[in-house]
């Protein structure tokens, strides 16, 4: 169940989606994003709260995406993807499947704002092809 997978390309795609993730968000989306959500309009009191909280968000980051990876490559071996468009290909349906669709519904039922579904939908997109491209070719 396990032989057949490359735990390097697992391990390599969970720390790119975790770099990525801190260039999504703290360098090229940071202002919109933290707008959107309203962190900029917190007192002194939450911004401690958050960042006391921020190494636990970090680590979160980084299991998740050796969760995502780990998923993507059973998937992609799955539908024999070896080439680097096709995982990039298998990367995309997944990301229509489960990250924009219940990010939708989140968005929806928690009147969260339009930008913010925006800018975690594009680092998803955007993670789910590399990490498909990535695990399709490095078997």
């Amino acid at each position: 169940m396990f032989t057949a997978l490359n735990f390097w390309a697992i391990l390599v795609s969970g720390a790119l989606f975790w770099v990525l993730g801190g260039i999504w968000y703290a360098a090229v989306f940071s202002k919109p994003w933290q707008e959107a959500l309203g962190f900029n309009q917190l007192d002194a009191t939450g911004k401690a709260r958050l960042q006391k909280e921020f190494p636990k968000a970090l680590l979160a980051h980084f299991v998740c995406g050796l969760i995502i990876s780990f998923v993507m490559a059973k998937v992609v071996s799955a539908m024999g993807a070896t080439s680097v468009l096709d995982g990039m290909a298998s990367g995309f349906w997944m990301w229509l499947a489960f990250a924009f669709t219940l990010q939708l519904i989140s968005m929806m039922f928690e009147k969260r704002p339009t930008q913010v579904f925006l800018v975690n939908n594009g680092f998803y997109l955007l993670a789910f092809a590399l990490i498909g491209g990535i695990v399709a070719v490095w078997r």
